[in-house]
């Protein structure tokens, strides 16, 4: 049977999941309890973050890997996340990418490029609106829409490898 058809992020889980050319590592040796997770379709590619340390030491990452900080509901009421959601401590989510950077740069794997990728802005402030839409989108749907004249929030990605340039910065889309 043929994988339905999906939107957004999960064509890429779908895509690397039958591949086995994927891992993704999660804190506390356990699935993160979020709708993505609750199908247990991606248990086969889903390990331990202790998992990660290891096979990043050890050259046995895979070629598509994700890394997920721990913002499991008990780690942001216990005050021990080390994402960058808001009322976290950034210093903790920072020391957290430093560390996957360092095991990633200090393995026999590092002829490859790391991106860091955010899923969404993290609710801190931008000082920049998002760019107007030059042309105004139209629904054939009756009723109240969203205003879709401006593009979304920016969402900060940055590629880091050995054959990175050390600075890259880009003024917009």
């Amino acid at each position: 049977m043929s994988e339905p058809l999906l939107y957004g992020p999960l064509k890429i889980w779908n895509a690397t999941r039958t591949s086995s050319a994927a891992g993704t590592y999660k804190p506390e040796c356990r699935k993160l309890e979020t709708g993505l997770f609750a199908s247990r379709r991606y248990d086969g590619i889903s390990y331990p973050i202790e998992q990660f340390w290891r096979d990043a030491r050890e050259g046995k990452l895979a070629n598509v890997v994700f890394v997920d900080p721990n913002y499991t509901d008990r780690a942001e009421d216990m005050g021990t996340s080390n994402d960058s959601h808001p009322w976290d401590n950034l210093l903790v989510a920072e020391g957290f990418l430093a560390k996957v950077h360092d095991a990633l740069k200090n393995g026999p794997q590092w002829d490859r490029v790391f991106v860091l990728n955010f899923d969404e802005h993290g609710g801190f402030f931008d000082h920049l609106p998002p760019p107007i839409v030059r042309t105004t989108p139209s629904s054939p749907a009756q009723g109240p829409h969203p205003n879709l004249k401006r593009l979304g929030f920016r969402v900060p990605a940055i590629a880091m490898g050995p054959f990175a340039p050390r600075k890259i910065e880009t003024a917009g889309p």
